[in-house]
Formats: structure tokens, C-alpha cells, sequence
């Protein structure tokens, strides 16, 4: 008689080491949504980003780590065989597409202010209330997240 795979243990493997990826992923998403929010705002003093522009910080930590939030995701709930209906999926993948949609849109309002003149107060507004927006979302996936048995 031949062992299957989950008695080997290589699903439960799989699925820890996907786990800690997710997680750390999520970690590196939250500091750089962080960075952008904490340095957008204008809370100098918090934090210093000033070797690091905004729109890096958005190319190398956001959309990359929302990326692997993605695969691991999917690859979670395939393997925990989880109904994509359930609230907490539903809510963390609606959030997932606002994240990625807001951080594009964010990039590209951006880049419009730093070419506009300085005085551009609309774009200015519409760039703290996305911060703003995104944080508040990212926190409400991390509820999804952290209280799915609740669900």
C-alpha cells in the first residue's frame, strides 16, 4: 500500500510555507501603504522616506506584494478546498482588486501633481482621501482575514 501525499505531508507543508509567504507578504504591503499614507500626509517626523520616492515605494513594495497576496491566496483556498462565496474570501478579494486599483490610480494622479503646478490643492485632496480610503480598506481586509471563523 502506497502512502498518499497528505500522509507524507507534503499538503501540510505546502500550506504552512504558502502561510508564512501570505503573511509576509501582507506585512510588506501594509509597510509600504504605510510608507506612502505616513509620507503623503505629511507626517515627516514619523518616518523618513526621503531616499525613496513614492512611486518606488508603489513598484517595488505594493503592486509586487498585493502580487503574491494574490497566488498565495488562491493557492491557500484551493488547497483548504474554501468556496470563493464565503463573506471573508468575497470581502478580502473585493478589497484585493480596490488595493490594486487605488494604488494604480493613486501612481497615476501622482504623477499628474508632480507635473502640474505646485498650487494644484484638487489633486492634492484627491490624493490624501485615496490614502485615506486605501488604509481603511486594507484594514478592513485584515478584519476579514483575522476573524474568517466569525463568517
Amino acid at each position: 500500500m502506497t502512502p498518499s501525499l497528505n500522509t507524507l505531508g507534503y499538503i501540510d507543508m505546502t500550506l504552512f510555507y504558502l502561510k508564512i509567504i501570505h503573511v509576509l507578504g501582507a506585512s510588506f504591503f501594509f509597510t509600504g501603504a504605510s510608507l506612502v499614507t505616513v509620507r503623503w500626509l505629511g507626517w515627516r517626523n514619523a518616518i523618513d522616506t526621503a531616499t525613496l520616492s513614492l512611486d518606488k515605494i508603489i513598484w517595488l513594495f505594493i503592486i509586487p506584494t498585493a502580487l503574491i497576496q494574490l497566488i498565495t491566496g488562491f493557492s491557500i483556498i484551493s488547497i483548504k478546498q474554501y468556496r470563493l462565496d464565503q463573506v471573508w474570501i468575497a470581502g478580502s478579494l473585493i478589497g484585493f482588486f480596490i488595493q490594486i486599483t487605488g494604488w494604480m490610480l493613486w501612481q497615476n494622479v501622482y504623477q499628474r501633481y508632480l507635473h502640474s503646478p505646485k498650487t494644484s490643492t484638487t489633486l492634492k485632496k484627491i490624493l490624501s482621501v485615496l490614502c485615506i480610503v486605501l488604509m481603511l480598506v486594507l484594514l478592513m481586509m485584515i478584519f476579514f482575514m483575522t476573524n474568517k471563523h466569525l463568517f
